[in-house]
């Protein structure tokens, strides 16, 4: 079998930046099951070509060094490899894209001459009025 896979999405972007190819025929495949509940669950698999020489022992270093590093003291391909930074990276952009998603209420910019103020989407009309009224 000349093909790996794996299902974190981050630790498929990692080996593609690391230079593990992706399989040319269906790289990214999605399996939907139907939970006793009745809800429908996505399972997307990432395809890669480790057909090349050493390409399986480089990714299985790589997945190894990945599902290992937690902390600093568990990183086993030396502290300045790449692949802890990348996973940094895209741990960092995960608890932002949360952020947004979760706790940042969205917000109307108001101009009045030449001030400017922030109000939040969901204000009142009445609210809204008296902003105005406070940056003329």
């Amino acid at each position: 079998m000349n093909d790996i896979y794996i299902h974190d999405i981050k630790l498929a972007a990692i080996l593609d930046a690391l230079g593990i190819p992706y399989r040319k025929t269906d790289p990214v495949t999605c399996v939907i099951e139907t939970t006793d509940s009745g809800h429908r669950k996505e399972q997307y698999t990432f395809w890669f070509d480790v057909s090349a020489d050493g390409m399986r022992d480089k990714a299985k270093e790589y997945i190894r060094a990945y599902n290992a590093a937690r902390d600093w003291h568990e990183y086993t391909l030396g502290q300045d490899h790449p692949i802890y930074y990348m996973k940094a990276v895209l741990e960092n952009r995960e608890v932002r894209l949360n952020w947004i998603r979760k706790n940042v209420a969205p917000q109307k910019v108001i101009t009045v001459g030449d001030k400017t103020i922030l109000i939040g989407e969901k204000a009142s009309q009445r609210t809204r009025d008296k902003m105005k009224e406070l940056a003329r």
